[in-house]
């Protein structure tokens, strides 16, 4: 327990702070939490305890920003886990992190398809079409992943309208290192080295089974 002379000391060093009413407290403290004013001074609650506040609360005491709000120390922002007050003076997740959709925690972006997610934000902020999917990230359905362009891209199976030979795309083998289709005039044709067995393209050494 803190000894008289202690305390006496104290509050030569941190005045309590004067009120009118509680919204003095509150402005001055940029907190509402456990501020109560009494006898022309503002009191805190702290650790269950009832004191008259003095600057030193006015850093303790922080208010909750949320992510795009304005702040001055990075406290007010950790409400939101790992959200950090910016050079701007504004609430953010730090480089390389994203918002979670429930706002309440910075998550890692992807930077590799397939890396590791829990939310879709984590692969779309990265790739433009891709989604969360059994913890990693992939594209949506009905879109594939090109390495060389590093995104997704709508597939266009063979005699489909295509822009870009990265569109044509068709299920291959795991082990296959070349395209079967290319875009030819802006259609989806069979790429060299390939021919159409019905509805696909299979290497010229390989039998359709």
């Amino acid at each position: 327990m803190d000894s008289p002379n202690h305390i006496a000391a104290n509050l030569n060093r941190n005045p309590p702070i004067p009120c009118v009413d509680v919204k003095t407290c509150i402005e001055v403290l940029n907190s509402s939490r456990g501020l109560f004013c009494q006898n022309g001074y503002c009191l805190c609650e702290n650790d269950g305890q009832i004191r008259n506040c003095s600057s030193n609360n006015i850093t303790h005491i922080t208010r909750n920003t949320d992510i795009g709000g304005s702040c001055t120390r990075h406290e007010e922002c950790f409400h939101v886990h790992g959200a950090v007050c910016t050079n701007n003076d504004v609430c953010d997740c730090p480089g390389e992190t994203v918002i979670s959709e429930n706002r309440k925690r910075c998550l890692k972006v992807a930077r590799d398809i397939l890396d590791e997610c829990v939310e879709n934000v984590q692969c779309a902020q990265t790739f433009e079409k891709a989604v969360c999917v059994n913890q990693t990230c992939q594209c949506e359905d009905r879109y594939h992943f090109e390495p060389e362009m590093k995104r997704c891209f709508n597939n266009r199976g063979l005699d489909e309208t295509c822009g870009n030979s990265f569109d044509c795309y068709q299920d291959e083998n795991e082990n296959v290192t070349s395209k079967a289709l290319k875009c030819e005039e802006n259609v989806c044709v069979c790429a060299e080295n390939y021919e159409r067995k019905y509805n696909k393209c299979v290497n010229g050494g390989e039998k359709e089974i």
